[in-house]
């Protein structure tokens, strides 16, 4: 029964604990159960499992005891078998995706401002107001900051958990990584330097004599603009939008993650978990890969 529904097998369901060594193997065997699984396969030992299901994902994902895994913090992808299961290029937000929190908003508060900044932050993530127009607003507001203070800032950037090694390990395997940020130049260098991507990608502030002119270099890197970067990356590669994973968090990031083979919404907003069917809620970067069938 396992072999014929592996041969014909629709979709990968992957569990994965929050916590190493945490994965129970009871949760295990009744979801694989209630999923028509087929065989086991252990990413690593207690932590992550993936096996074949002949039912699409649609029609696997309402089968899933959601509460329970909830419960037991563990994160739980289903993707189509039909697809590259090793993404040949990553392309990733950067604020409280790739780094720890936001970063303009920690900017704003050494000006002043942050308060202000922080409130149009979060209505533009979650998708309340217009992005481009939002952030327009938000450089204004650091107007005559010195290039200098935010400097003091960036050097203070922090990667998540795992987010090094989801860049390094794609790139071991041949991927192409990319940091496509709504955020500033200024720290997506800085944070594709600490994580290794290849390239990286963020809306330019203007600057006079060392200072911020409240204006940014137009067009915007909006949430459309963060979708074509990736595809034009992937075309310049040969490949097509099956071969990408994107992850992301806010509302900015929706393009992005729909247009992907694979989208996977971290620890993300309202307004992105309810579009985005795969989601790391309770686990780190690391999930990305075993997503993706890596064993670590």
């Amino acid at each position: 029964m396992q072999g014929e529904a592996e041969m014909n097998s629709e979709s990968i369901v992957t569990l994965i604990a929050a916590q190493p060594g945490s994965l129970p193997d009871d949760l295990v065997e009744s979801t694989q159960r209630a999923t028509g699984g087929g065989t086991l396969r252990v990413l690593a030992t207690r932590e992550a499992v993936e096996w074949p299901s002949p039912l699409s994902p649609e029609t696997l994902r309402p089968l899933l005891p959601l509460h329970t895994l909830d419960e037991a913090r563990i994160d739980h992808l289903v993707q189509s078998a039909a697809l590259p299961r090793r993404k040949r290029l990553l392309a990733a937000d950067m604020d409280s995706t790739i780094v720890v929190g936001e970063t303009l908003d920690r900017i704003a508060a050494l000006h002043g401002c942050g308060a202000e900044v922080t409130a149009l932050s979060q209505a533009s993530v979650e998708g309340q107001i217009d992005f481009a127009s939002s952030l327009r607003r938000r450089i204004l507001l650091l107007q005559g900051m010195t290039v200098d203070a935010i400097g003091d800032i960036i050097r203070t950037i922090t990667l998540n958990e795992g987010a090094d090694l989801l860049v390094r390990t794609m790139q071991a395997h041949g991927a192409y990584t990319v940091l496509i940020s709504g955020g500033l130049m200024l720290c997506t260098s800085q944070a594709a330097s600490l994580a290794g991507f290849d390239a990286h990608h963020g809306n330019e502030v203007l600057i006079e004599t060392g200072r911020l002119t409240g204006l940014l270099r137009e067009p915007v890197l909006d949430p459309d603009r963060k979708r074509q970067i990736m595809l034009d990356h992937a075309a310049a590669l040969g490949l097509t939008a099956a071969d990408c994973l994107a992850i992301g968090d806010g509302a900015n990031d929706l393009p992005m993650l729909q247009a992907a083979g694979l989208g996977i919404a971290f620890h993300a907003r309202p307004a992105v978990t309810q579009a985005i069917p795969n989601r790391i809620t309770h686990g780190s970067l690391r999930a990305a890969l075993f997503a993706q069938g890596y064993v670590l």
